[in-house]
């Protein structure tokens, strides 16, 4: 494969990291996690344009996504997280 049909190739690729039906996904801030992350049971992922960088549960999503905002500090700037999504679901279907 030549050079150019490479690049083609990997530009046609496009990855979301979005949960939601409608592809809704939020930047990873303080802002943006008290007004869209609902503070309800569910899961959620953090990621940036190259990876998915943490998917966790929790009883509250709000709450486990400000304590990562402020707390955790991703040694790489490649896993640096640059947004959010999630998926609000019952605490008995979290794990699976």
């Amino acid at each position: 494969m030549n050079p150019t049909a490479a690049n083609i190739d990997k530009e046609a690729v496009r990855w979301s990291w979005c949960w939601l039906p409608d592809g809704r996904c939020d930047s990873f801030t303080k802002g943006a996690i008290l007004l869209f992350a609902p503070p309800t049971s569910g899961i959620y992922g953090l990621f940036n344009s190259d990876c998915q960088v943490f998917i966790g549960e929790s009883a509250n999503i709000q709450e486990a996504l400000l304590r990562h905002e402020s707390e955790t500090d991703f040694q790489s700037q490649h896993l640096q997280p640059t947004g959010f999504t999630f998926e609000p679901c019952a605490a008995e279907l979290r794990k699976s």
